[in-house]
């Protein structure tokens, strides 16, 4: 008995898939009727190279995610027949997030923080610069320190 493949078409073959980080977008739904509606933090795939609609000097709108970092099956990633928009949405966040944790952590290793409260001022002052801190308005060592600890949370 040979195993039949489902090869992708062409279109699936090209389709990317993006975040939507900011605002509304209203992509065509190929298998026709009403467009499909995507908020802040959907995920999906598209044909498009949605990278052009990113305007310089603010922030990005859409993000494109790497199928291949991420190990994921295309296949997987597309919606179910029996699928509502809502439930391939949160099925794909949910793939996403766990994955995002997990590549986060490889790439950004928890970072040791250093003993703040025997740094000097000159030290603290440097380390929050390295860790984009705002100090303005921070003259003292305590208040320099408070500021270091809420940003860390320690």
């Amino acid at each position: 008995m040979t195993a039949v493949v489902e090869r992708p078409t062409k279109r699936q073959r090209q389709t990317k898939l993006w975040r939507l980080l900011a605002g509304k977008h209203y992509e065509a739904n190929p298998a026709g009727g009403d467009d499909l509606v995507f908020n802040p933090g959907d995920t999906f795939e598209s044909i498009d190279d949605l990278s052009r609609l990113n305007s310089k000097g603010y922030p990005p709108k859409f993000e494109l995610l790497d199928k291949q970092r991420r190990g994921f099956d295309p296949v997987a990633l597309r919606k179910r027949s029996d699928e509502t928009d809502a439930a391939h949405s949160a099925r794909v966040q949910a793939m996403l997030a766990e994955n995002d944790a997990e590549f986060a952590a490889t790439i950004n290793p928890p970072k040791e923080v250093p003993d703040i409260n025997r740094m000097s001022v000159k030290e603290l002052t440097a380390f929050a610069a390295e860790e984009e801190i705002d100090l303005r308005g921070a003259i003292s060592k305590e208040e320099i320190l408070r500021r270091v600890k809420e940003v860390l949370k320690v």
